[in-house]
């Protein structure tokens, strides 16, 4: 994706201006950052949603995070995806079980030519296709007034609600795929006039309480974005995470969640690698599944990418660790 001339890597907020009390959300642990929250523009009486924007690597307000909408604020969302002029929509939490049960509050129509409204705007299933078992993607059709917009729904469904994945492959694959489709809906858009051609559209992207698995899937893509643009330079892949994450902890309150009871795995602390390609493994304070997890994303995009040295990946016993083969071993064979 081409990347704004921005002298900053991902904007800071130096003052988050919390507030500990949210009357729309029911995760009372999830304090509010006043500085980065979306007003909407007189859709009701009242213009708060607990969502907030978040930059993405050279890309401001590339995200916006929020938590899963509830029956009291699934209005005020899909008002804010029109306002925001938002194109694709990332829920990391499953929508429904087998059997049909919600896990969530719907927001969208279930099936394949249901349609549902939600006060003025329209809905339309105009169907779903499962990516690789692990993801569902829905195209949804979107009317308000006399203006019609199509939406893309992906609904991650391989990650439970506790943890992480075993394997951070997926998560990456998931992350090109929103980009790839982003671009193309983006260019849509354009072609059909509704969007202009210097304009954005940003991600949306929730979970349960929009703290955990939305925010490291944020921090992941701005730290892939910035490691592809400095392997470009002279100086080579570099890529700080526990900056990116700090710098998102600005702009969404309690992203990537603080646990300090919980001590850092051992055996992690010893997988830092003399390579500008990879991060300091301080976990701090950090929950440490969760910044462990970013951790060997970063590090296995490196790896896919060919930006860590054959010579050091040979020195490293990662038996086991990738669900798919290095790729770059592939590549020498051709």
């Amino acid at each position: 994706m081409p990347l704004p001339n921005e002298d900053t890597d991902n904007s800071s907020v130096s003052d988050s201006r919390l507030s500990t009390t949210v009357c729309t959300s029911c995760h009372v642990s999830v304090a509010s950052n006043k500085f980065g929250d979306i007003n909407r523009h007189s859709f009701e009486d009242h213009d708060y949603i607990h969502a907030n924007w978040v930059d993405g690597y050279r890309e401001p307000k590339k995200f916006i995070i929020t938590q899963a909408p509830l029956p009291h604020t699934t209005n005020q969302f899909w008002k804010m995806l029109w306002q925001e002029k938002c194109l694709v929509v990332v829920s990391m939490i499953q929508m429904f079980d087998v059997t049909g049960a919600e896990w969530t509050s719907t927001y969208i129509p279930k099936k394949t030519g249901e349609t549902c409204k939600v006060e003025d705007i329209n809905l339309v299933h105009c169907g779903t296709r499962c990516v690789r078992e692990t993801y569902d993607a829905t195209l949804i059709k979107v009317s308000y007034k006399e203006e019609e917009r199509l939406l893309l729904h992906l609904c991650y469904f391989s990650w439970g609600y506790r943890g992480t994945p075993k394997n951070p492959t997926e998560v990456l694959n998931f992350i090109s795929d929103i980009n790839y489709n982003r671009e193309l809906l983006i260019k849509q858009a354009v072609g059909a006039g509704w969007l202009k051609p210097n304009e954005s559209s940003p991600i949306t992207i929730h979970c349960l309480a929009g703290t955990a698995r939305s925010a490291m899937v944020t921090a992941l893509d701005i730290c892939l974005r910035k490691l592809d643009d400095t392997a470009r330079r002279k100086c080579g892949p570099l890529v700080d995470v526990e900056d990116v994450v700090l710098r998102l902890r600005t702009q969404r309150a309690m992203a990537i969640q603080v646990n300090e009871k919980i001590p850092f795995l051992s055996c992690f602390q010893q997988l830092q690698l003399q390579s500008s390609a990879t991060a300091c493994l301080s976990a701090r304070n950090y929950k440490p599944e969760q910044y462990l997890f970013i951790h060997l994303a970063v590090f296995e995009y490196a790896v896919r990418q060919g930006y860590i040295p054959d010579e050091m990946y040979k020195e490293i016993d990662l038996e086991g660790f990738f669900y798919e083969k290095k790729q770059t071993e592939e590549r020498q064979k051709k």
